[in-house]
């Protein structure tokens, strides 16, 4: 068990954020003598259960059976991003969503796919 640095919750050694805070869980933070608490399930929140301006997932939400939302990262007139983790390949991911108004917009489409093309030509050697 290891207690997060930034909030103070307790989680399994396992888990590489904090599903408390999505803080990442560093090597640097302290483990404990507690037991292990039960697994929460998280539910996807819905627009009428959460206010818009606070994004559309709350942290602890898993998408697709393979995306956890740890936080929003931002939002702009082309949607919501928002840091996951990949749940199986293991690793750190940025999810982009497109608000209603240009899912069915050609122009927004071809934009946000030609983002994404460019986004995958992007690598970053892991230290």
């Amino acid at each position: 068990m290891v207690t997060c640095s930034g909030c103070g919750a307790v989680s399994s050694e396992s888990v590489r954020f904090c599903s408390s805070c999505g803080r990442a869980i560093a090597i640097l933070d302290t483990p404990t003598l507690e037991p292990e608490r039960p697994a929460v399930v998280p539910t996807p929140v819905t627009p009428s259960s959460h206010p818009q301006r606070s994004g559309g997932f709350s942290p602890g939400t898993v998408l697709v059976e393979r995306y956890r939302i740890v936080a929003l990262l931002g939002r702009g007139g082309m949607g919501e991003v928002y840091r996951a983790e990949d749940l199986k390949l293991g690793n750190v991911v940025a999810l982009k969503f497109l608000p209603a108004s240009l899912q069915h917009d050609a122009a927004a489409l071809a934009g946000f796919h030609a983002e994404v093309r460019n986004a995958r030509q992007v690598s970053h050697e892991r230290n």
